[in-house]
């Protein structure tokens, strides 16, 4: 499947690395499940039962059904505020104001079970509280969405049973929270970070998992100077 093709518009080299793998392993599934290219299925989703497909894809096709995605290939179309609008328009930031609206996030009904509602207005400033890097950024986002390539997401969410569940530290699963978190090497820079954090606001809060994923709460935020976000999204990078 070409990345042109696709509903996420990456000029960055290594996105578009990373985009192209994407979209090569969607053809793959389309072709296993479905028998037709993920040309073909694009242009027509309500055929297709997306059910089939391994969760993030089946996720990424829901919501471009969602989107009302429909055509021939090379020219897919969606629809945006009542028109019909080409693909190629498509950017991140349209994808997202257009399905806000249609779809709840995928890191809220994620994360909502084991952490209640949380502050994700502060998360995003904080993860974009130092713009200029990058790759930190990036890293972070993803963390918060819950879609970092850690062994148990592969297995789970890919399919790839043959990836070792293990950690590198021994541990017998290898998860985000255990990755980041629970980890001797984790560990030892949180402690580093919680050192800094204790000397300079003594009330701050021990740090726990919530922080590590989603940064501090509106709360902490008022009274922890914002350099820590940083830290933490460095640390985690």
């Amino acid at each position: 499947m070409p990345a042109s093709s696709s509903f996420l518009v990456c000029r960055d080299g290594v996105h578009v690395f990373l985009l192209r793998k994407t979209c090569l392993f969607f053809n793959l599934f389309c072709l296993q499940f479905f028998g037709d290219d993920s040309s073909v299925v694009l242009a027509d989703p309500a055929f297709y039962s997306y059910d089939l497909l391994p969760s993030f894809y089946s996720s990424v096709f829901r919501l471009w059904g969602l989107l009302g995605g429909h055509g021939a290939f090379p020219n897919l179309s969606f629809f945006k505020s009542g028109s019909v609008t080409s693909v190629d328009c498509l950017s991140v930031k349209l994808a997202y104001s257009c399905l806000c609206p249609l779809a709840v996030p995928h890191c809220v009904t994620k994360f909502c079970p084991l952490f209640g509602d949380l502050y994700w207005s502060s998360t995003w400033f904080q993860v974009h509280v130092m713009p200029f890097d990058r790759h930190v950024v990036d890293f972070s986002w993803l963390l918060a969405h819950g879609v970092v390539l850690n062994a148990d997401h592969l297995r789970s969410s890919f399919r790839m049973s043959s990836v070792p569940p293990d950690c590198f530290c021994g541990a017998s699963l290898e998860t985000a929270g255990h990755l980041f978190f629970e980890c001797p090497l984790a560990q030892s820079v949180l402690a580093w970070v919680q050192s800094l954090l204790t000397l300079t606001v003594p009330s701050a809060p021990s740090l726990c998992l919530r922080h590590v994923l989603f940064g501090f709460d509106i709360a902490e935020s008022t009274v922890i100077p914002l350099v820590f976000s940083y830290l933490l999204n460095l640390a985690k990078h």
